[in-house]
Protein backbone atom coordinates (compact mmCIF):
# COMPACT_ATOMS: atom_id res chain seq x y z
CA UNK A 1 0.00 0.00 0.00
CA UNK A 2 0.90 3.68 -1.04
CA UNK A 3 2.36 5.55 2.14
CA UNK A 4 0.43 9.16 2.50
CA UNK A 5 3.40 10.80 2.08
CA UNK A 6 3.76 9.68 -1.45
CA UNK A 7 0.17 10.35 -2.34
CA UNK A 8 0.21 12.27 -5.75
CA UNK A 9 3.60 10.93 -6.86
CA UNK A 10 1.95 8.84 -10.08
CA UNK A 11 2.76 11.09 -12.76
CA UNK A 12 3.39 10.13 -16.00
CA UNK A 13 7.08 10.34 -16.17
CA UNK A 14 6.31 7.48 -13.31
CA UNK A 15 4.45 5.11 -15.44
CA UNK A 16 7.26 5.39 -18.54
CA UNK A 17 9.71 4.67 -16.17
CA UNK A 18 7.51 1.53 -15.08
CA UNK A 19 6.87 0.86 -18.41
CA UNK A 20 10.53 0.59 -19.77
CA UNK A 21 11.48 -1.61 -16.34
CA UNK A 22 9.05 -4.27 -17.18
CA UNK A 23 9.58 -4.13 -20.81
CA UNK A 24 13.05 -4.06 -20.76
CA UNK A 25 13.66 -7.12 -19.43
CA UNK A 26 11.43 -9.13 -21.51
CA UNK A 27 12.64 -8.22 -24.50
CA UNK A 28 15.89 -9.40 -23.50
CA UNK A 29 14.61 -12.54 -21.94
CA UNK A 30 13.12 -13.08 -25.60
CA UNK A 31 16.18 -12.14 -27.31
CA UNK A 32 17.93 -14.67 -25.65
CA UNK A 33 14.63 -16.81 -26.42
CA UNK A 34 15.17 -16.49 -29.94
CA UNK A 35 18.92 -17.30 -29.78
CA UNK A 36 18.45 -20.48 -28.15
CA UNK A 37 16.38 -21.70 -30.92
CA UNK A 38 18.33 -20.36 -33.21
CA UNK A 39 21.32 -22.75 -32.02
CA UNK A 40 22.59 -19.80 -30.66
CA UNK A 41 22.71 -20.06 -26.93
CA UNK A 42 24.42 -17.44 -24.98
CA UNK A 43 28.38 -17.85 -24.72
CA UNK A 44 29.83 -18.90 -21.13
CA UNK A 45 26.98 -21.05 -19.98
CA UNK A 46 28.39 -24.19 -21.12
CA UNK A 47 25.69 -26.80 -21.73
CA UNK A 48 23.74 -24.77 -19.12
CA UNK A 49 21.06 -22.50 -20.78
CA UNK A 50 18.85 -19.88 -19.08
CA UNK A 51 15.72 -21.37 -17.55
CA UNK A 52 13.15 -18.92 -18.33
CA UNK A 53 14.97 -17.77 -22.16
CA UNK A 54 15.11 -21.82 -22.72
CA UNK A 55 11.28 -22.17 -21.97
CA UNK A 56 10.58 -19.33 -23.95
CA UNK A 57 12.31 -20.76 -26.86
CA UNK A 58 10.15 -22.97 -27.20
CA UNK A 59 7.49 -20.73 -28.88
CA UNK A 60 10.01 -20.23 -31.96
CA UNK A 61 10.31 -23.93 -32.39
CA UNK A 62 8.35 -24.71 -35.45
CA UNK A 63 8.50 -20.79 -36.82
CA UNK A 64 10.89 -20.27 -40.46
CA UNK A 65 14.59 -19.95 -39.69
CA UNK A 66 13.66 -16.47 -41.00
CA UNK A 67 11.13 -15.10 -39.16
CA UNK A 68 13.24 -16.19 -35.54
CA UNK A 69 16.45 -14.48 -37.27
CA UNK A 70 13.64 -11.26 -37.68
CA UNK A 71 12.31 -11.86 -34.40
CA UNK A 72 15.76 -12.34 -32.89
CA UNK A 73 17.10 -8.73 -34.28
CA UNK A 74 13.92 -6.98 -33.50
CA UNK A 75 14.03 -7.95 -29.97
CA UNK A 76 17.86 -7.01 -30.22
CA UNK A 77 17.11 -3.23 -31.40
CA UNK A 78 14.32 -2.93 -29.16
CA UNK A 79 16.27 -4.08 -25.90
CA UNK A 80 18.76 -1.53 -26.85
CA UNK A 81 16.64 1.22 -27.83
CA UNK A 82 14.47 1.10 -24.39
CA UNK A 83 18.11 1.71 -22.99
CA UNK A 84 19.05 4.30 -24.76
CA UNK A 85 15.57 5.78 -24.91
CA UNK A 86 15.77 5.13 -20.44
CA UNK A 87 19.47 7.10 -20.84
CA UNK A 88 18.02 10.12 -22.53
CA UNK A 89 14.79 10.33 -20.54
CA UNK A 90 16.47 10.23 -17.12
CA UNK A 91 17.92 13.57 -18.02
CA UNK A 92 14.85 15.55 -18.46
CA UNK A 93 12.61 13.83 -15.91
CA UNK A 94 13.29 14.21 -12.62
CA UNK A 95 14.49 10.93 -12.28
CA UNK A 96 18.31 12.43 -12.49
CA UNK A 97 17.95 12.04 -8.85
CA UNK A 98 19.44 8.75 -10.27
CA UNK A 99 22.74 10.22 -11.42
CA UNK A 100 22.62 13.22 -9.49
CA UNK A 101 22.37 12.24 -5.99
CA UNK A 102 25.22 10.20 -6.50
CA UNK A 103 27.76 13.25 -6.83
CA UNK A 104 25.37 14.74 -4.10
CA UNK A 105 26.53 12.20 -1.85
CA UNK A 106 29.59 12.26 -2.33
CA UNK A 107 29.84 16.40 -2.73
CA UNK A 108 27.80 16.62 0.67
CA UNK A 109 28.75 20.09 2.97
CA UNK A 110 31.74 19.67 4.85
CA UNK A 111 30.60 21.99 7.56
CA UNK A 112 29.72 20.57 10.93
CA UNK A 113 26.18 19.13 10.78
CA UNK A 114 24.23 21.73 10.63
CA UNK A 115 26.89 24.56 10.78
CA UNK A 116 25.29 27.31 7.99
CA UNK A 117 27.70 29.12 5.55
CA UNK A 118 28.80 32.49 6.64
CA UNK A 119 27.78 35.19 4.37
CA UNK A 120 30.91 37.52 3.22
CA UNK A 121 29.17 40.76 3.68
CA UNK A 122 31.95 42.97 2.49
CA UNK A 123 32.05 40.96 -0.90
CA UNK A 124 28.49 39.67 -1.75
CA UNK A 125 25.90 41.27 -4.02
CA UNK A 126 23.00 40.09 -2.24
CA UNK A 127 22.31 38.81 1.02
CA UNK A 128 20.92 35.59 1.29
CA UNK A 129 18.74 34.14 -1.57
CA UNK A 130 15.50 36.32 -3.83
CA UNK A 131 15.99 34.41 -6.87
CA UNK A 132 16.98 30.89 -8.04
CA UNK A 133 20.50 31.72 -9.15
CA UNK A 134 21.18 32.71 -5.93
CA UNK A 135 21.87 29.72 -4.82
CA UNK A 136 24.93 27.73 -4.39
CA UNK A 137 25.77 24.97 -7.38
CA UNK A 138 25.67 22.26 -4.62
CA UNK A 139 22.11 24.16 -3.38
CA UNK A 140 21.06 23.91 -6.85
CA UNK A 141 22.29 20.28 -6.75
CA UNK A 142 20.21 19.61 -4.12
CA UNK A 143 17.31 19.97 -6.20
CA UNK A 144 18.45 17.34 -8.63
CA UNK A 145 18.98 15.14 -6.21
CA UNK A 146 15.63 14.61 -4.19
CA UNK A 147 14.41 11.31 -4.99
CA UNK A 148 11.20 12.49 -3.69
CA UNK A 149 10.61 9.75 -1.23
CA UNK A 150 9.06 11.65 1.37
CA UNK A 151 10.60 10.68 4.55
CA UNK A 152 11.79 14.53 5.09
CA UNK A 153 7.92 15.47 5.07
CA UNK A 154 7.15 12.65 7.50
CA UNK A 155 9.58 13.69 10.27
CA UNK A 156 8.68 17.38 9.73
CA UNK A 157 6.84 18.86 13.33
CA UNK A 158 5.83 21.63 10.89
CA UNK A 159 4.11 19.47 8.42
CA UNK A 160 3.19 16.71 10.99
CA UNK A 161 1.50 19.47 13.31
CA UNK A 162 -0.60 21.13 10.49
CA UNK A 163 1.29 24.02 9.15
CA UNK A 164 1.32 25.31 5.75
CA UNK A 165 5.51 23.54 5.09
CA UNK A 166 6.39 20.18 3.77
CA UNK A 167 10.44 20.04 3.06
CA UNK A 168 9.53 17.23 0.08
CA UNK A 169 7.33 20.45 -1.12
CA UNK A 170 10.05 22.96 -0.71
CA UNK A 171 12.90 21.31 -2.94
CA UNK A 172 10.05 20.12 -5.54
CA UNK A 173 8.54 23.15 -6.04
CA UNK A 174 12.36 24.88 -6.19
CA UNK A 175 13.29 22.46 -8.64
CA UNK A 176 10.15 23.12 -11.18
CA UNK A 177 10.96 27.24 -10.46
CA UNK A 178 14.98 26.45 -11.78
CA UNK A 179 13.40 24.19 -14.52
CA UNK A 180 10.96 27.22 -15.73
CA UNK A 181 13.94 30.20 -15.22
CA UNK A 182 16.49 27.96 -17.22
CA UNK A 183 16.09 29.27 -20.80
CA UNK A 184 15.88 32.51 -19.78
CA UNK A 185 19.12 32.18 -17.69
CA UNK A 186 20.44 30.56 -20.53
CA UNK A 187 19.32 33.64 -22.82
CA UNK A 188 20.73 36.46 -20.26
CA UNK A 189 23.92 34.43 -20.45
CA UNK A 190 24.43 33.87 -23.78
CA UNK A 191 23.50 37.91 -24.91
CA UNK A 192 24.96 38.99 -21.45
CA UNK A 193 22.52 41.56 -20.80
CA UNK A 194 19.77 41.37 -18.66
CA UNK A 195 16.61 40.40 -21.01
CA UNK A 196 14.31 40.94 -18.13
CA UNK A 197 12.71 38.79 -15.73
CA UNK A 198 9.53 36.82 -16.20
CA UNK A 199 7.09 34.16 -13.87
CA UNK A 200 6.68 33.86 -10.31
CA UNK A 201 8.21 35.38 -7.79
CA UNK A 202 10.57 32.80 -6.02
CA UNK A 203 9.86 34.40 -2.35
CA UNK A 204 5.78 35.07 -2.01
CA UNK A 205 4.66 32.65 -4.72
CA UNK A 206 6.74 29.73 -5.28
CA UNK A 207 8.03 29.49 -1.53
CA UNK A 208 5.21 30.93 0.29
CA UNK A 209 6.44 33.00 3.23
CA UNK A 210 4.61 31.22 5.80
CA UNK A 211 6.67 28.42 4.50
CA UNK A 212 10.06 30.36 5.16
CA UNK A 213 9.02 31.08 8.77
CA UNK A 214 7.19 27.87 10.04
CA UNK A 215 10.71 25.56 9.90
CA UNK A 216 12.02 25.19 13.39
CA UNK A 217 14.91 24.08 12.28
CA UNK A 218 15.39 21.18 13.95
CA UNK A 219 16.91 19.08 11.66
CA UNK A 220 14.61 16.14 11.52
CA UNK A 221 14.39 16.69 7.51
CA UNK A 222 18.09 16.33 7.05
CA UNK A 223 18.55 13.33 9.32
CA UNK A 224 16.36 10.81 7.29
CA UNK A 225 17.21 12.10 4.05
CA UNK A 226 19.28 9.35 1.62
CA UNK A 227 21.00 11.42 -0.22
CA UNK A 228 21.91 14.64 1.83
CA UNK A 229 19.53 16.88 0.68
CA UNK A 230 19.44 20.03 2.66
CA UNK A 231 16.20 22.08 3.20
CA UNK A 232 16.79 23.78 5.65
CA UNK A 233 19.60 25.77 4.18
CA UNK A 234 17.32 27.39 1.30
CA UNK A 235 15.12 28.31 3.71
CA UNK A 236 17.33 30.04 5.84
CA UNK A 237 18.52 31.59 2.64
CA UNK A 238 15.18 33.00 1.81
CA UNK A 239 14.55 34.08 5.22
CA UNK A 240 18.30 36.08 5.12
CA UNK A 241 16.73 38.02 1.86
CA UNK A 242 13.34 39.05 3.79
CA UNK A 243 15.09 39.97 6.59
CA UNK A 244 18.25 41.73 5.33
CA UNK A 245 16.95 43.18 2.05
CA UNK A 246 13.44 43.43 2.18
CA UNK A 247 13.16 43.88 5.92
CA UNK A 248 10.53 41.48 6.23
CA UNK A 249 9.76 39.36 9.22
CA UNK A 250 7.12 38.70 11.71
CA UNK A 251 6.44 41.15 14.42
CA UNK A 252 7.35 39.14 17.39
CA UNK A 253 10.65 38.32 15.71
CA UNK A 254 10.99 41.72 14.94
CA UNK A 255 11.38 42.65 18.39
CA UNK A 256 13.42 39.85 19.62
CA UNK A 257 15.77 41.32 16.73
CA UNK A 258 15.98 44.75 17.98
CA UNK A 259 16.09 43.70 21.52
CA UNK A 260 19.23 42.12 20.85
CA UNK A 261 20.72 45.00 18.76
CA UNK A 262 19.84 47.10 21.69
CA UNK A 263 20.70 45.31 24.82
CA UNK A 264 22.53 41.97 23.41
CA UNK A 265 19.66 39.34 24.62
CA UNK A 266 16.43 38.46 22.87
CA UNK A 267 14.31 39.03 26.13
CA UNK A 268 12.47 42.05 25.53
CA UNK A 269 10.81 43.71 28.78
CA UNK A 270 12.79 41.49 31.08
CA UNK A 271 13.81 43.18 34.63
CA UNK A 272 16.36 40.43 35.21
CA UNK A 273 20.20 41.19 34.99
CA UNK A 274 22.73 38.82 33.70
CA UNK A 275 23.89 37.95 37.07
CA UNK A 276 20.47 38.14 39.27
CA UNK A 277 20.03 34.07 39.18
CA UNK A 278 23.72 34.15 40.86
CA UNK A 279 22.88 35.86 44.03
CA UNK A 280 23.95 33.84 47.10
CA UNK A 281 26.26 31.52 45.12
CA UNK A 282 29.36 33.00 45.31
CA UNK A 283 30.09 32.94 41.96
CA UNK A 284 33.31 34.15 40.19
CA UNK A 285 33.43 37.48 37.80
CA UNK A 286 35.69 37.58 35.22
CA UNK A 287 35.80 41.11 35.41
CA UNK A 288 36.44 41.44 39.00
CA UNK A 289 40.35 39.46 37.92
CA UNK A 290 39.55 36.06 39.08
CA UNK A 291 41.98 33.42 37.57
CA UNK A 292 39.64 30.66 36.26
CA UNK A 293 40.01 27.39 34.37
CA UNK A 294 36.87 26.84 32.79
CA UNK A 295 34.19 29.48 31.74
CA UNK A 296 30.26 29.37 32.38
CA UNK A 297 28.60 30.59 29.35
CA UNK A 298 25.52 31.13 31.22
CA UNK A 299 23.39 32.10 27.86
CA UNK A 300 20.12 34.51 27.74
CA UNK A 301 17.34 32.20 28.44
CA UNK A 302 19.03 30.37 31.57
CA UNK A 303 20.33 34.37 32.60
CA UNK A 304 17.24 36.10 32.07
CA UNK A 305 14.13 33.86 32.09
CA UNK A 306 12.84 33.46 35.90
CA UNK A 307 12.25 29.93 35.33
CA UNK A 308 15.09 28.92 33.32
CA UNK A 309 17.66 30.86 35.79
CA UNK A 310 17.03 28.48 38.21
CA UNK A 311 18.69 25.62 35.92
CA UNK A 312 21.77 28.40 35.57
CA UNK A 313 21.82 28.30 39.54
CA UNK A 314 21.79 24.60 39.25
CA UNK A 315 24.30 24.25 36.92
CA UNK A 316 26.84 26.46 39.33
CA UNK A 317 26.02 24.75 42.00
CA UNK A 318 27.32 21.20 40.52
CA UNK A 319 30.15 22.96 39.66
CA UNK A 320 30.83 23.99 43.15
CA UNK A 321 30.46 21.02 44.72
CA UNK A 322 32.53 19.38 42.62
CA UNK A 323 35.21 21.79 43.13
CA UNK A 324 35.03 22.91 39.32
CA UNK A 325 37.39 26.72 39.24
CA UNK A 326 35.04 28.50 36.60
CA UNK A 327 33.54 32.02 36.48
CA UNK A 328 30.97 33.93 34.61
CA UNK A 329 31.35 36.57 31.91
CA UNK A 330 28.58 38.39 33.88
CA UNK A 331 26.88 41.84 31.90
CA UNK A 332 29.85 41.46 30.14
CA UNK A 333 28.09 38.46 28.40
CA UNK A 334 26.40 39.18 25.26
CA UNK A 335 24.00 37.04 23.00
CA UNK A 336 25.96 33.72 21.34
CA UNK A 337 24.26 35.04 17.55
CA UNK A 338 22.13 32.01 17.49
CA UNK A 339 18.68 33.60 17.30
CA UNK A 340 20.18 36.69 15.13
CA UNK A 341 21.30 33.90 12.63
CA UNK A 342 18.57 31.62 12.70
CA UNK A 343 16.10 34.34 12.58
CA UNK A 344 18.09 35.29 8.98
CA UNK A 345 19.89 38.33 10.36
CA UNK A 346 23.50 37.43 9.48
CA UNK A 347 25.02 40.89 9.95
CA UNK A 348 23.88 40.97 13.60
CA UNK A 349 24.99 37.96 14.03
CA UNK A 350 28.54 38.74 12.82
CA UNK A 351 28.42 41.93 15.05
CA UNK A 352 27.75 39.57 17.98
CA UNK A 353 30.22 36.55 17.30
CA UNK A 354 33.35 39.12 16.81
CA UNK A 355 32.25 41.32 19.69
CA UNK A 356 32.30 38.15 21.76
CA UNK A 357 35.76 36.50 20.62
CA UNK A 358 37.37 39.83 21.29
CA UNK A 359 35.89 39.47 24.57
CA UNK A 360 36.75 35.86 25.07
CA UNK A 361 40.62 36.35 23.53
CA UNK A 362 40.92 39.11 26.28
CA UNK A 363 40.33 37.14 29.18
CA UNK A 364 42.56 34.24 27.62
CA UNK A 365 39.39 31.91 27.51
CA UNK A 366 40.25 27.74 26.38
CA UNK A 367 37.27 25.81 27.54
CA UNK A 368 33.48 26.76 27.92
CA UNK A 369 30.84 24.81 29.73
CA UNK A 370 27.23 25.88 28.43
CA UNK A 371 23.91 25.17 29.82
CA UNK A 372 22.00 25.81 26.52
CA UNK A 373 22.61 23.54 23.31
CA UNK A 374 21.85 26.39 20.69
CA UNK A 375 24.93 28.20 22.43
CA UNK A 376 26.98 25.36 22.65
CA UNK A 377 26.28 24.47 18.88
CA UNK A 378 27.02 27.93 18.01
CA UNK A 379 30.23 28.25 20.26
CA UNK A 380 31.55 24.91 18.92
CA UNK A 381 30.55 24.95 15.27
CA UNK A 382 29.92 28.42 14.23
CA UNK A 383 32.69 30.32 15.71
CA UNK A 384 35.44 28.63 14.74
CA UNK A 385 34.66 30.40 11.08
CA UNK A 386 35.69 33.45 12.39
CA UNK A 387 38.52 32.75 14.37
CA UNK A 388 37.24 31.33 17.20
CA UNK A 389 38.30 28.13 18.76
CA UNK A 390 37.70 26.95 21.91
CA UNK A 391 36.95 23.84 23.66
CA UNK A 392 33.75 23.95 24.14
CA UNK A 393 31.09 21.38 26.21
CA UNK A 394 27.79 21.20 27.02
CA UNK A 395 26.53 20.41 30.97
CA UNK A 396 25.25 17.30 30.67
CA UNK A 397 28.61 16.03 28.81
CA UNK A 398 30.54 18.04 31.75
CA UNK A 399 28.46 16.21 34.93
CA UNK A 400 28.11 13.26 33.24
CA UNK A 401 32.04 13.66 33.46
CA UNK A 402 32.29 14.38 36.88
CA UNK A 403 29.93 11.56 37.47
CA UNK A 404 32.11 9.03 36.04
CA UNK A 405 35.56 10.54 38.15
CA UNK A 406 33.80 10.87 41.12
CA UNK A 407 33.93 13.87 41.65
CA UNK A 408 30.09 14.16 42.76
CA UNK A 409 29.74 12.31 46.23
CA UNK A 410 26.35 12.02 48.24
CA UNK A 411 24.08 10.70 45.73
CA UNK A 412 20.58 9.79 47.50
CA UNK A 413 18.05 7.49 46.16
CA UNK A 414 15.20 8.85 44.12
CA UNK A 415 12.62 7.30 43.23
CA UNK A 416 10.55 7.99 40.27
CA UNK A 417 9.34 7.67 36.84
CA UNK A 418 11.62 9.94 34.40
CA UNK A 419 10.79 10.44 30.57
CA UNK A 420 14.20 12.36 28.73
CA UNK A 421 13.55 14.50 25.74
CA UNK A 422 16.49 15.26 23.18
CA UNK A 423 17.33 18.63 22.21
CA UNK A 424 17.14 19.08 18.55
CA UNK A 425 20.65 20.77 19.03
CA UNK A 426 22.13 18.72 21.19
CA UNK A 427 20.76 15.71 19.63
CA UNK A 428 20.69 15.40 15.81
CA UNK A 429 23.05 18.62 15.55
CA UNK A 430 25.72 17.19 17.54
CA UNK A 431 24.92 13.26 18.37
CA UNK A 432 25.23 13.98 22.27
CA UNK A 433 22.25 11.02 22.99
CA UNK A 434 24.14 9.20 25.88
CA UNK A 435 25.60 11.61 28.24
CA UNK A 436 22.33 12.76 29.43
CA UNK A 437 20.61 9.06 29.93
CA UNK A 438 24.33 7.79 31.64
CA UNK A 439 23.52 10.73 33.97
CA UNK A 440 19.49 9.72 34.77
CA UNK A 441 20.62 5.90 34.83
CA UNK A 442 23.19 7.06 37.46
CA UNK A 443 20.43 8.76 39.81
CA UNK A 444 19.47 5.67 41.82
CA UNK A 445 16.02 4.78 42.15
CA UNK A 446 15.31 6.58 38.99
CA UNK A 447 13.46 5.17 36.14
CA UNK A 448 13.86 5.96 32.46
CA UNK A 449 11.33 5.32 29.79
CA UNK A 450 12.04 6.27 26.78
CA UNK A 451 9.00 8.47 24.32
CA UNK A 452 8.25 6.43 21.32
CA UNK A 453 10.19 9.33 19.08
CA UNK A 454 13.61 9.66 20.46
CA UNK A 455 17.06 9.63 19.78
CA UNK A 456 18.11 10.83 16.52
CA UNK A 457 14.21 10.40 15.36
CA UNK A 458 12.82 12.87 18.26
CA UNK A 459 9.91 15.07 17.91
CA UNK A 460 10.92 19.00 18.31
CA UNK A 461 9.78 20.82 21.06
CA UNK A 462 8.71 23.78 18.69
CA UNK A 463 11.10 26.86 19.90
CA UNK A 464 14.44 26.43 17.64
CA UNK A 465 15.11 28.10 14.75
CA UNK A 466 13.96 31.86 16.65
CA UNK A 467 10.31 30.31 17.27
CA UNK A 468 11.17 30.46 20.72
CA UNK A 469 10.66 34.57 20.20
CA UNK A 470 7.85 34.05 17.09
CA UNK A 471 4.06 33.66 17.68
CA UNK A 472 3.27 29.96 16.10
CA UNK A 473 0.86 30.38 13.30
CA UNK A 474 -2.56 29.33 14.03
CA UNK A 475 -2.89 26.69 12.08
CA UNK A 476 -3.50 23.44 13.12
CA UNK A 477 -1.73 21.84 16.48
CA UNK A 478 1.00 23.78 18.31
CA UNK A 479 3.91 21.87 18.09
CA UNK A 480 5.01 21.82 21.95
CA UNK A 481 1.80 20.71 22.78
CA UNK A 482 2.04 17.81 20.38
CA UNK A 483 5.47 16.85 22.22
CA UNK A 484 3.95 17.34 25.34
CA UNK A 485 1.33 14.74 24.84
CA UNK A 486 3.98 11.88 23.65
CA UNK A 487 5.83 12.69 26.71
CA UNK A 488 2.42 12.38 29.04
CA UNK A 489 1.68 9.09 27.29
CA UNK A 490 4.59 7.75 29.08
CA UNK A 491 3.13 8.13 32.06
CA UNK A 492 6.12 9.60 33.55
CA UNK A 493 6.09 12.20 36.48
CA UNK A 494 9.25 14.40 35.15
CA UNK A 495 9.78 15.14 31.66
CA UNK A 496 13.46 15.61 31.76
CA UNK A 497 15.44 18.21 29.79
CA UNK A 498 18.53 19.59 28.82
CA UNK A 499 17.80 23.08 26.48
CA UNK A 500 16.04 25.69 28.27
CA UNK A 501 14.23 26.31 25.28
CA UNK A 502 12.75 23.07 25.63
CA UNK A 503 11.73 23.62 29.18
CA UNK A 504 10.15 26.77 28.54
CA UNK A 505 8.08 24.33 25.61
CA UNK A 506 7.10 21.71 28.08
CA UNK A 507 6.07 24.36 31.04
CA UNK A 508 3.46 25.34 28.44
CA UNK A 509 2.83 22.29 26.87
CA UNK A 510 1.88 20.90 30.30
CA UNK A 511 -0.23 24.15 31.89
CA UNK A 512 -2.09 24.11 28.17
CA UNK A 513 -3.02 20.26 29.14
CA UNK A 514 -3.38 20.80 32.52
CA UNK A 515 -1.52 17.94 33.78
CA UNK A 516 0.81 20.16 36.38
CA UNK A 517 -0.25 17.81 39.21
CA UNK A 518 0.90 14.50 37.82
CA UNK A 519 3.85 15.74 35.59
CA UNK A 520 6.72 18.20 35.72
CA UNK A 521 9.43 19.30 33.50
CA UNK A 522 12.88 19.53 34.80
CA UNK A 523 16.45 20.13 33.42
CA UNK A 524 18.76 17.40 33.96
CA UNK A 525 21.03 19.41 36.16
CA UNK A 526 18.05 20.60 38.44
CA UNK A 527 17.49 16.60 39.05
CA UNK A 528 21.10 16.27 40.19
CA UNK A 529 21.36 18.86 42.58
CA UNK A 530 17.76 17.44 43.98
CA UNK A 531 19.57 14.01 44.29
CA UNK A 532 23.08 15.34 46.36
CA UNK A 533 20.99 17.70 48.21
Amino acid sequence: MKPPRLEGEQTIEAMVILGTVLIHPMTHLLKEATSIALAHPPAGLGSSLPPISSALSNLFSNNLVSSVQTANIGFFWTHWSIVLFVLVFIAYSRYLHIVASVFNVFLRSSLPKGALRPLNLETAETFGASKIEDFTWKQLLDLYSCVVCGQCQDSCPAYLSGKPLSPKKVIQDLREHLLERAPLLRKRKAETENPGDSGQAMIGEVIGEDEIWNCTTCYACQEVCPVYVEPITKLIEMRRNLVMEQASIPETGEGALKCLETRGHPWRGTTMSRTDWAEGLEVKTLADGSDVDTLFWVGCTEALETRSARVAAAIARIMKLAGVNFGILGNEEACCGDPARRLGNEYLFQMLVQQNIELLNNYGIKKIITGCPHCYNTLKHEYPQFGGDFEVAHHTEFIAGLIKEGRLQGIKEMNGVVTYHDSCYLGRYNNIYDAPRDILHGLNGVKLVEMERNLEYGFCCGAGGGHLWLEEQKVGERINEMRTEQALATKAEVIATACPYCLQMFEDGIQTKEAGESVRAMDIAELVVKAIS
